[in-house]
C-alpha cells in the first residue's frame, strides 16, 4: 500500500487555511496510508482537518520520525501544503528544507504535488531559485494565481483550493437579511472614509461582525462598536467557546442567510460567496489578494479600493456586485469543474505510478 505524507501545518485558528488543507487532505486520502505532519498545531485545528481514526498525525517533535519513515517508504507520496507560501528571505530554511523532502520523496521513486498556492509580489530571489528547483522536481506544481505562474516558469494556474467547496446555488437575494462584516486584524483600524463607505453600502440593514481568525474578533468588535456609534444596526457575534469546527460551521451558516458578506480576508470572500451571498471587499489597502484571486477564476471587480473611488461609486459598486450573482454562480461551477479535473488527475498519476512500478517488478521477475 502507498503511504501518503501530507504536510497541513498552517495558521492556526484560520478558517480558511485549515478548509484548504482539508479539501487536499481529501484528494489524496483514498491513495494510501495516511501520514499527516501537523506541527505544533493544537487540538482545535486537528479536529478541524476531520482527520479519520486511521490517519496518523505527527506532531513537531515527531517530525524526525516523520521524515524517516518517508525516507524509508517505497514510492511515497509526499504532498505540500496549500495557500499562501512565504518566500522571504527568512523562509529560506524551510524552502531548504522542503527541497530535501522533495528529493527524497523522489529518490524513492515517489510523486510529489504541489497544491495551489502563491506567493508575494516582494518575494526574495534566492529562496524563489530554491522554490522554483523544488517545482520542477516535482510531478505537479499548481498556482491560484497567473502571476505566480509566470513569475515561477514552472507549473500551471488553478482556481484556489476553497473554490471546490459545495455551492449553494441561491441567486434569490430578496429571502436573506442582513450583512456581516469580517476584517483583518493585522492593519490599521479603518478611517472615517471607511465607515462612510460601509454605512452606503449597509444602509438600514442590520449588520453582525464576526470572525473566521481567532487573532481578528477584537476587530470585530471595534467595528462592531464603532457602527453603533454612529447609529447603524451592528452587533459582535463572538467566537466565544466554540470549537475551531464549530465556529467555522457556524459562520457558514450565517453566510447562507446573508445578503451580503463585507470582508478584507479572501476566504470569507469565498465561502461566504459558496454559501450564495454577494462578496465584497471594501478596502484602503491595495494591492487585493481577494480581487486577484476571484479574478483568476474570471470574476473582477470583487474589490474596490477607497482611494480610487468617487462620487457614489461604492453604492454603485454594491448594487452591481448583487446584479452579477448569478456570473458569479456560473463562474464558480467552472471554478469547480477545474479542481474536480485535478483531483482525478492526480488520482490518474498515483494510478499510473502504480502500475508502472508492477509491471517493473514484473518484468525483473522474469529476468
Amino acid at each position: 500500500m502507498n503511504k501518503v505524507f501530507v504536510i497541513l501545518t498552517g495558521a492556526y485558528g484560520n478558517t480558511g487555511d485549515a478548509v484548504i488543507r482539508r479539501r487536499v487532505l481529501g484528494w489524496v486520502r483514498e491513495s494510501g496510508e495516511v501520514h499527516a505532519y501537523v506541527g505544533n498545531a493544537p487540538a482545535g485545528w486537528i479536529e478541524e482537518l476531520q482527520l479519520r481514526q486511521s490517519e496518523i498525525a505527527y506532531k513537531a517533535n515527531q517530525f524526525r520520525r516523520w521524515v524517516r519513515l518517508l525516507a524509508l517508504s517505497r514510492r511515497p507520496i509526499l504532498v505540500l501544503d496549500p495557500g499562501q507560501v512565504p518566500l522571504s528571505q527568512r523562509a529560506r530554511k524551510h524552502e531548504l528544507a522542503f527541497l530535501v523532502l522533495t528529493l527524497v520523496a523522489k529518490a524513492r521513486g515517489g510523486i510529489v504535488i504541489r497544491p495551489p498556492r502563491a506567493f508575494a509580489r516582494n518575494s526574495d530571489r534566492l529562496t524563489i531559485a530554491i522554490h522554483r528547483t523544488g517545482c520542477k522536481l516535482s510531478d505537479l506544481t499548481l498556482w491560484r494565481v497567473p502571476r505566480c505562474t509566470d513569475a515561477m516558469g514552472v507549473g500551471r494556474s488553478t482556481p484556489d483550493t476553497a473554490f471546490q467547496e459545495a455551492l449553494q446555488i441561491d441567486n434569490d437575494l430578496d429571502r436573506r437579511s442582513g450583512v456581516i462584516i469580517s476584517m483583518r486584524a493585522k492593519r490599521d483600524f479603518p478611517s472615517d472614509a471607511w465607515f462612510a463607505a460601509i454605512a452606503q453600502v449597509v444602509g438600514d440593514r442590520k449588520v453582525i461582525t464576526l470572525s473566521q481568525v481567532r487573532e481578528d474578533e477584537d476587530r470585530s468588535r471595534e467595528i462592531a462598536t464603532r457602527l453603533s456609534d454612529l447609529g447603524a444596526d451592528a452587533r459582535l457575534d463572538p467566537w466565544g467557546s466554540r470549537s475551531d469546527l464549530e465556529q467555522e460551521r457556524y459562520v457558514r451558516a450565517l453566510y447562507g442567510q446573508s445578503s451580503l458578506v463585507i470582508s478584507d480576508r479572501l476566504h470569507v470572500l469565498i465561502l461566504a460567496s459558496c454559501a450564495g451571498s454577494v462578496p465584497l471587499e471594501i478596502t484602503e489597502h491595495a494591492p487585493s489578494k481577494a480581487e486577484e484571486h476571484f479574478a483568476a477564476i474570471g470574476y473582477t471587480g470583487v474589490s474596490l479600493n477607497l482611494s480610487q473611488a468617487t462620487g457614489d461609486a461604492v453604492a454603485k459598486f454594491a448594487i452591481e456586485a448583487a446584479s452579477r450573482r448569478a456570473s458569479l454562480t456560473s463562474l464558480m461551477l467552472a471554478a469547480q469543474a477545474q479542481l474536480d479535473a485535478v483531483e482525478s488527475e492526480i488520482h490518474g498519476l498515483i494510478a499510473r505510478k502504480n502500475i508502472s512500478e508492477v509491471n517493473n517488478h514484473q518484468g525483473a521477475r522474469k529476468k
